[in-house]
């Protein structure tokens, strides 16, 4: 028994050691998405491939395969962008205030509005407001998230939670 005790001492301290002796020197270590350490570019050398007009007071930012959609408070809007073109595609209505976030999911845009407590959802091929469901947000600072079958949406301030 005591020879099992030893053993098992043996590969413990033997596992720790090898542990230490394979931790990375963070002096060395390059940080993810950077191929070498000290290459800085000064913000003035940085330049905007394109420019978008988006009148009002952008906010909330939606970013999916095919386009980069804009939410806007103040004009009650949300605006398309198209990356691949560097124009503005669309800005559609939606309801008062859109606020707390955007989110894609079920071929969609769905933008929460703060101002009505309603959720817009906007169809992906034809830029239009195709439903408006009576779901607010918690507020301006909520959280929406979607997916390919499900949305979900703080909609009390209590924190509780929307789905469908």
């Amino acid at each position: 028994m005591r020879l099992g005790k030893w053993f098992n001492l043996v590969v413990l301290l033997a596992a720790i050691s090898g542990f230490a002796a394979e931790k990375p020197d963070k002096q060395k270590q390059t940080p993810p998405g950077i191929k070498d350490r000290g290459v800085q570019r000064p913000i003035a050398n940085i330049h905007p491939d394109a420019v978008f007009p988006v009148p009002g007071n952008p906010d909330w930012v939606l970013i999916l395969k095919d386009s980069v959609w804009i939410g806007n408070k103040p004009t009650h809007t949300v605006t398309r962008l198209d990356p691949k073109t560097n124009t503005v595609v669309a800005t559609v209505a939606v309801g008062k205030l859109p606020c707390s976030g955007l989110a894609g999911g079920f071929g969609s845009v769905w933008v929460p509005n703060c101002g009505d407590k309603t959720l817009s959802r906007i169809d992906l091929a034809t830029n239009k407001v195709v439903a408006t469901i009576p779901l607010g947000p918690a507020n301006t600072e909520g959280a929406i998230a979607a997916s390919e079958d499900r949305y979900l949406v703080f909609n009390r301030s209590e924190g509780s939670l929307g789905a469908n």
